[in-house]
């Protein structure tokens, strides 16, 4: 069984998501699918022309029995999409906490567009055959009551709206939402592709998800490494590394106090380590001309903060250069703060390559 991967797409802001959606209608559709800029599109971030077989990437790939799973024989796993086809992007800045507002959100803007598209006036001539609303909202697949099958039933309901005539005022709006319900007949499929499609295809399209760095995973490191080696194939490298970084965590986390006086024990340097504060300047994310003089922060936190905006982009509180240089006279633990550092990376390459049960049971 496969674990899920989990891909922090927020991070990635509005234009950014937009442009990894495009890149994957890309990667699935091919090069004739046509990305359009900022400005009126039309209703269209992406669209293509022509016959184009979709199929789920979940229907294809082991999961966890706790995973929403697309069978092989559901009819939305394998389809042939034909004539015209419509992207629209619908990334929500900060989710919810509980998956039925986001759900909830999500299909106010799917109704919004469906109006505008059945809208004669709203000035969109050509309507697609096939519509597809890609998010980074995570749709729940409990069958009724989850938020794949609320968007359908609202999908549904707002059709049924539109078919009905008990809300007819006269003749005149008779006609007008026999109008619309005329165009919504003309998009044959609305297809949600949600935060679990778009991870399943970034698994899928790995030369997608290494080209935006905020989504590159220890194993697509691990393998960068191993194409700059001549000497090991990827599946050695990988294991070599891990294997190392294994053992460097159980053993090379002592630190020594002969040299101070002490007799030769050992002791871990977790259990020693004392953070120390730090005068930030300006370079580090201070405002200059502070009346309060300059901010006091934490190594430890000052250093893991630079780390994850150089490695994820946009995670970082502090627009921080790419490299530091710890300094202090003799006796200042420059030495043990770094090997703590270290050490805390170490158990999160580990971790993230889930091999942490193998280590706790081994420590």
């Amino acid at each position: 069984m496969r674990s899920e991967v989990t891909y922090d797409l927020e991070q990635l802001g509005t234009s950014g998501f937009q442009d990894l959606s495009a890149s994957l209608a890309v990667a699935v559709f091919g090069p004739e699918v046509q990305v359009m800029g900022a400005g009126r599109d039309g209703g269209r971030d992406m669209y293509v022309e022509g016959t184009h077989t979709w199929s789920d990437p979940r229907a294809h790939t082991d999961s966890d029995p706790g995973d929403h799973q697309v069978r092989s024989d559901d009819p939305a796993a394998s389809e042939i999409w034909t004539d015209y086809t419509v992207f629209q992007v619908k990334q929500k800045a900060v989710l919810a906490a509980r998956p039925q507002d986001n759900a909830a959100w999500l299909w106010s803007e799917v109704r919004k567009e469906l109006e505008l598209w059945v809208t004669t006036s709203a000035g969109r001539r050509r309507t697609p055959r096939q519509l597809v609303f890609i998010t980074n909202v995570a749709l729940t697949p409990t069958p009724e009551t989850g938020g794949h099958d609320y968007l359908l039933r609202k999908i549904t309901e707002y059709g049924d709206a539109l078919a009905g005539s008990s809300r007819d005022a006269n003749t005149q709006s008779a006609a007008a939402r026999r109008r619309k319900l005329q165009r919504l007949r003309k998009i044959e499929k609305i297809r949600l592709w949600d935060r679990k499609i778009v991870s399943a295809l970034l698994n899928v399209h790995g030369d997608v998800r290494r080209a935006f760095k905020a989504l590159m995973s220890v194993p697509d490191v691990l393998a960068d490494l191993a194409a700059l080696s001549d000497t090991l194939p990827t599946h050695e490298l990988e294991d070599g590394l891990r294997r190392h970084a294994r053992t460097a965590l159980l053993n090379d986390g002592k630190l020594y106090f002969a040299e101070a006086g002490g007799d030769s024990s050992s002791v871990q340097v977790h259990d020693v380590a004392v953070d120390l504060p730090v005068l930030g300047a300006d370079a580090l994310g201070n405002e200059p001309g502070n009346p309060d003089g300059p901010t006091r922060r934490s190594l430890i936190n000052l250093v893991l903060d630079q780390a994850d905006h150089v490695l994820k982009p946009g995670v970082g509180t502090s627009p921080a250069p790419r490299h530091l240089i710890l300094t202090g006279d003799p006796g200042n633990p420059k030495t043990t703060i770094s090997r703590l550092l270290t050490q805390a990376y170490r158990a999160a390459l580990l971790r993230d390559a889930g091999t942490w049960a193998l280590i706790t049971a081994r420590s």
